[in-house]
């Protein structure tokens, strides 16, 4: 899991971007399907798509393949922000050794 900080000012835009290079022996946690009220993101998978929640309707852009732009930063978005992200069974093993889903983003 990834830690991310919103530290834009107010009305500006933000963009996270994620680097998911790990070693062939490190072992990530799997991740349920869990997510809350503060949920800013979830993703399906980093090549279909993305479900925005609806507190973030017509914010939020995918940019490539790992980034995301939250657009119109407001005060109640300020926070850190945990990425979580699983093992996908079907594809573990790509050209970096593993391949991940992304499965959630919590405050």
């Amino acid at each position: 899991m990834e830690m991310l900080s919103i530290t834009r000012c107010q009305g500006d835009n933000q963009l996270f971007m994620w680097n998911f290079t790990k070693e062939e022996n490190e072992r990530i946690t799997a991740y349920h399907w869990f997510f809350n009220e503060k949920t800013l993101i979830c993703l399906h998978s980093v090549t279909i798509g993305f479900h925005v929640t609806d507190l973030y309707k017509g914010r939020v852009e995918r940019i490539g393949i790992l980034g995301i732009l939250l657009r119109n930063v407001s005060f109640t978005d300020e926070g850190e922000y945990t990425l979580y992200v699983k093992l996908d069974p079907e594809k573990q093993r790509n050209l970096q050794g593993i391949s991940l889903t992304v499965v959630g983003l919590y405050r």
